[in-house]
């Protein structure tokens, strides 16, 4: 997904595309495959087991320890207009809530009203810990960001 051009939203951006020419990148961000399931080689609902899989994976590898969060747009914005298959959310979330990773869903597309609730990822059913919104925060009518962190969320910071 993308997450902005600052050097630590571009570093968290998985499309490596849109990273060309703007490198060295800050390090310790991971990335992991998003559900793509046009694309995938499975039925839908196989290649959402196996992205959730990986994430988990991911995260054991690394050591829970060491990862603080995961990042997502709960509808993918930066490749187009990709809606991920309805366990997708659900799936990140046990995968988060299993290894204490906060989870991150950044609406600064989806949010406000534009897919037809007022966040993206109320259509899954999942409560993230931490949103970061803009651009329907003001309408467009002033360059405004924010983020609403969950009680439990904000605790986990010293």
């Amino acid at each position: 997904a993308y997450h902005g051009n600052t050097a630590g939203a571009m570093a968290a951006t998985g499309q490596a595309e849109r990273k060309i020419g703007f490198g060295p990148q800050p390090p310790g961000y991971l990335h992991v495959p998003p559900p793509y399931p046009y694309r995938a080689s499975t039925d839908p609902e196989t290649h959402c087991a196996d992205v959730v899989r990986q994430l988990d994976e991911t995260i054991s590898f690394e050591g829970s320890e060491t990862v603080a969060a995961f990042i997502a747009e709960p509808v993918m914005s930066g490749g187009g207009v990709l809606v991920p298959p309805e366990a997708y959310l659900k799936g990140v979330r046990e995968v988060c809530d299993k290894h204490g990773v906060l989870l991150i869903l950044d609406e600064v597309v989806s949010g406000f009203g534009r897919t037809g609730a007022m966040f993206g990822h109320q259509h899954y059913g999942v409560t993230p810990d931490i949103i970061t919104m803009a651009k329907g925060l003001t309408s467009g009518y002033q360059p405004l960001g924010a983020c609403v962190v969950t009680a439990g969320g904000f605790d986990r910071f010293p």
